[in-house]
Formats: C-alpha cells, sequence, structure tokens
C-alpha cells in the first residue's frame, strides 16, 4: 500500500521540482547478485557491477544483468524516491542435460565422490566444465571416464561395462553335451558361460560318446570361443552260432571262431557273416551306435544229409566217393550176422558213391542220392566169394577151404561153398593160412 501511495505522488513531486528550477529528484537503487560480480546494465547501459548501490531517476527501468557461465537477468524495476529500493538476483549457471546409459543398465555413476544416481539417469551440468564420473556395477570392472561439456547442447553417453570375469562360448560337435565347470553344472551345449574365474576346468559329457576335461585359462573381462568335436564311445559286437564254431567275418575281415567278441568298433554299419561246412552261409547287415553292445546269433542251415547203413556180416569198411568214413559192427545181442546200424554224418548232398569192402566177400558199389537234412537208411547184404585160404592136414586127409573159426576143440573150414566141415583137433597134424605156409622158406 505504501508503495502504491508513493507511485502516485511521485509525478506531483516531479512537477513541483520543476516549477522551483530544481534538479529532478533521484532514486537510491541497491543491486546484488548471487553469485556476486554480475555486470549491471539499466535500460541496456552498462552501470556497475554487482554488489551496486546508483542513484536513478524514479520510473520503470529495464534492469540487465550478466556473467560469464550464467544465464542473463533481465527484470524491470520501478524505483522510489525516499524508500531504501535493494533488489536481489540469483545468477543460475549456464548447464547442459546429460543422459547417462550403460550396458549393462544399473551401473551407479559417481562425481567426487558424490553418486549421481544408477544408469539410466539424467543430470544436470555446468558449462563450460570438466569432471570424472566413475561407473561401477557388481560383477564388472569400473570405468572412469571424463565429461567434457563445452555449451548447453544436451549429451548423450553409452559406457560399456566389462565383466570382471571371463566369458566362455562353448560349442560341441554334436551340440546337447552337458557342462561342469569346476564341477558345477552349467547346462548344454551350444552355451555362453560368463563369470569365469583365470583359470577353469571344463567337463563335456554325452551319451555314446566319450567324456572331455578341458582345461581353460581366460582373462578378466575377456571372451573366448571354443569348439569341442565329441569322439564317438567304440562299440560292441559279439557273435554266436548254431552249431557252434561257425566262421565268422566282418566286412569281408576273418575274426574267429564263433564264439567271438569283437570290440572298439566305430559306429556305424557293419557286414556280418558267417560259414560253417556242410551249411549254408548266413550274412546280415548290423547298424552299431555309439558305445553300443550288441549281441547276434546266427542259426545255419546244414546242407548235409545223413546216411545209416546195415550189412549183413558185420566187419564191412564202408566208403562214400573213394574217402572210408567207417565199419559196420557186430550187434553182440543177436546170433545172426547183421550189424548194428552205421551212421556216417554230414554227407554233402546230391548222388555219392557208396561202395562196401569186407575181405572174402563181393565188394558192393552203388550210387545214392543224398538230401537236406534228411537220412538215407539202407541194408546191405554182402555176397560171399569162395576162395580157399585155409589147409588142414590130418591122418586120413586134407583139407582145404576157406577158414571160418577156431575153437579148443575143433576148426571150421568150410571146403566148398555151403560145405562146412569141422575137424577135431585131436586128429589134426597141422593147420594154417596158405599163404603163410607159401612165405614159410
Amino acid at each position: 500500500m505504501k508503495r502504491t501511495a508513493l507511485l502516485l505522488l511521485l509525478p506531483a513531486l516531479c512537477l513541483l521540482a520543476q516549477k522551483k528550477g530544481a534538479e529532478p529528484p533521484a532514486a537510491s537503487v541497491t543491486i546484488q547478485s548471487d553469485p556476486a560480480g554480475a555486470t549491471v546494465l539499466l535500460d541496456r547501459v552498462p552501470v556497475g557491477v554487482t554488489p551496486a548501490t546508483l542513484e536513478t531517476a524514479p520510473g520503470t527501468r529495464l534492469l540487465t544483468l550478466q556473467k560469464p557461465g550464467h544465464a542473463d537477468v533481465f527484470e524491470t524495476i520501478s524505483p522510489m524516491l525516499g524508500v531504501p529500493n535493494i533488489f536481489n538476483f540469483t545468477l543460475e549457471p549456464l548447464a547442459a542435460w546429460v543422459l547417462l546409459h550403460s550396458d549393462p543398465p544399473g551401473a551407479e555413476v559417481f562425481s567426487d565422490n558424490i553418486s549421481l544416481g544408477a544408469t539410466p539417469t539424467l543430470i544436470k551440468v555446468a558449462t563450460p566444465s570438466a569432471r570424472l564420473l566413475q561407473f561401477t556395477l557388481a560383477g564388472h570392472q569400473s570405468k572412469t571416464i571424463q565429461l567434457d561439456v563445452k555449451d548447453q547442447t544436451p549429451v548423450l553417453l553409452n559406457i560399456s561395462l566389462s565383466s570382471d570375469t571371463g566369458t566362455l562360448l562353448l560349442t560341441t560337435t554334436p551340440p546337447g553335451a552337458r557342462i561342469l565347470v569346476d564341477g558345477i553344472n552349467r547346462g548344454v551345449t551350444p552355451r555362453t558361460l560368463d563369470k569365469l574365474d583365470s583359470e577353469v576346468t571344463l567337463e563335456i559329457s554325452l551319451d555314446g560318446y566319450q567324456p572331455v576335461t578341458h582345461k581353460i585359462r581366460i582373462a578378466p573381462g575377456d571372451t573366448q570361443s571354443l569348439e569341442l568335436p565329441l569322439t564317438p564311445e567304440p562299440a560292441t559286437l559279439e557273435v554266436a552260432s548254431i552249431p557252434n564254431a561257425a566262421r565268422i567275418y566282418l566286412n569281408d575281415a576273418f575274426q574267429g571262431e564263433a564264439p567271438v567278441k569283437i570290440e572298439n568298433l566305430p559306429p556305424g554299419q557293419y557286414r556280418v557273416r558267417a560259414e560253417k561246412e556242410g551249411h549254408d552261409p548266413d550274412a546280415r547287415t548290423l547298424p552299431l551306435g555309439n558305445g553300443e553292445k550288441k549281441s547276434v546269433e546266427f542259426r545255419l542251415r546244414s546242407n548235409l544229409g545223413r546216411l545209416e547203413i546195415t550189412t549183413e556180416p558185420a566187419g564191412v569198411k564202408i566208403f562214400i566217393d573213394g574217402k572210408e568214413v567207417g565199419e559196420t559192427v557186430d550187434d553182440p545181442g543177436k546170433s545172426t550176422q547183421i550189424s548194428l546200424p552205421r551212421a556216417i554224418e554230414d554227407v554233402a548232398v546230391g548222388e555219392r558213391e557208396i561202395r562196401l569192402v569186407r575181405q572174402q566177400f563181393e565188394e558192393q558199389r552203388e550210387v545214392v542220392t543224398i538230401e537236406r537234412g534228411r537220412t538215407f537208411t539202407k541194408h546191405y547184404k554182402l555176397v560171399r566169394r569162395f576162395i580157399p585160404d585155409y589147409e588142414i592136414k590130418t591122418v586120413n586127409n586134407i583139407f582145404r577151404g576157406v577158414y571160418i573159426n577156431r575153437t579148443g576143440e575143433a576148426t571150421i573150414i568150410e571146403t566148398a561153398p555151403g560145405v562146412m566141415n569141422t575137424v577135431r583137433r585131436v586128429n589134426i597134424i597141422s593147420e594154417g593160412f596158405i599163404r603163410d605156409r607159401q612165405n614159410t622158406p
């Protein structure tokens, strides 16, 4: 109210002074600023430096304050007569806005040990200025940069922080292998492994492949790539055959007679063949996986037949295709001369010549057909040949014929086909085989 009254009286006072012919009255004005040292301009004319006290005609005036590094202050003032005119002004320093980002975000920013917040953050910086900014983030290396701001142009600052541990890009061929880092499970490949100390031990495992242990050194903040080829576990194959002892071939390479165990085979496809004399060969293609243990059995089909022969008399030698294969024997339980059955196994199929031989009997030959897996049964009765081979001398006679048998009391001799003579030993002067007598000097 007082200021308004004074303003209303001001024109009248000025008019009274003019009438008396005196100087116009002046108002005292004090200008203060924070900070001091600002240039004062009234109606754009410099009049001093703050803090400044000056005399000026009353009325509305344009006040300007200027100081380097600060925003100009423009203010309209109206000094009044007879009262203190004191004006205080705060000068705002010139500043620029700075937007701080970090990768990864969340880093705390310090300037002169004063926290400016966590990224992303917006700060106001006086211009021109230069200051050090420190970025810190757990698990990462601190980074200090110098921020230079020359004018009020906004600044965008991106800072990349390096981990304080190493990073490893791990891949395996094939992928999907389990990863242990110093005994701790870290997933499966492919995998980015971070927070690695300077030296770590990797243990890589995958079913069907040989495990791998690998040591690696990695510097803090360093990123390395590692590709590990995995070696397949070898396979094992066990081969058996019925009948036993078949010859086993793996990809045409002989492995031995069944049963046979073949180890350390790389995974893949294999051709396995079994052969045995008298049997049809058999072959199979077998896939073997990583570390697989497989057993296979070959049941070979016989390609042979069988003979079963009885002869009359016994003691007949048997030949097949000129090769002797056995002899028939007496049946002790029978009085007849028919032999026990003589079995000849594993006879090749097809037409085979059978030859039967016994001294003093006509040789017999016959071609028979042997069939796979079947038994050919035949009884043969040999025709006896009459060839005198024995001589007995008695007091009254000489007997020549075929020797039949001799007991403790008599010798039996066939003197003509079908004619048997029993000569008592008390009547015998001498006896023996004719050939022996012929060879006696």
